[in-house]
């Protein structure tokens, strides 16, 4: 067995394992020792449909790169309208920017709580204008939690959070 291996990586399964199956998957790159090699690690996202909402294309496609590399099923929407028609596939969780063109994130929260939907929405927003917090308005409005853009690191400890406290 070599001592040197390359990289887990995850992908989606045709037949999904129950949510706390361990699912690993290996490539044959050769980076260096791996000292998780061998080991298996949680898929904690698996089977979850996460709604992200951000105008900014490169900021939206990584946010689903780590999510989809976390286990989470993804959507996209570039505005605040379309992040309201994709409410109708019932997401598990929405990740929205507040500041967007069309309809705002602030306009999302305001239809997700309206309609009365217990569905868990983190706000997010890289805006700082001078005497007034997008963020804190987010929260308000009915946002469970709200992130910074400019940290991104936070987001899936934050997003497991969310989940985790809605399960009760």
């Amino acid at each position: 067995m070599p001592d040197r291996f390359a990289e887990e990586r995850t992908s989606r399964c045709a037949s999904p394992p129950a949510p706390s199956s361990v699912f690993s998957a290996w490539t044959h790159r050769r980076l260096g020792p791996d000292p998780t090699f061998g080991k298996q690690r949680e898929w904690k996202g698996f089977g979850l449909l996460i709604l992200i909402a951000d105008d900014d294309p490169a900021v939206r496609d990584s946010i689903c790169t780590l999510l989809e590399n976390a286990g989470y099923e993804t959507l996209q929407a570039s505005n605040g309208r379309e992040a309201v028609a994709q409410l109708a596939k019932q997401p598990d969780l929405v990740l929205t920017d507040v500041n967007m063109p069309d309809s705002t994130g602030l306009e999302v929260i305001k239809a997700i709580r309206t309609a009365a939907s217990g569905v868990p929405v983190i706000a997010m927003s890289g805006w700082r204008p001078h005497g007034y917090s997008p963020l804190g308005l987010a929260v308000q409005l009915g946002a469970d939690k709200a992130l910074d853009k400019a940290d991104l690191s936070n987001l899936l400890p934050l997003l497991e959070e969310v989940l985790a406290s809605r399960r009760g």
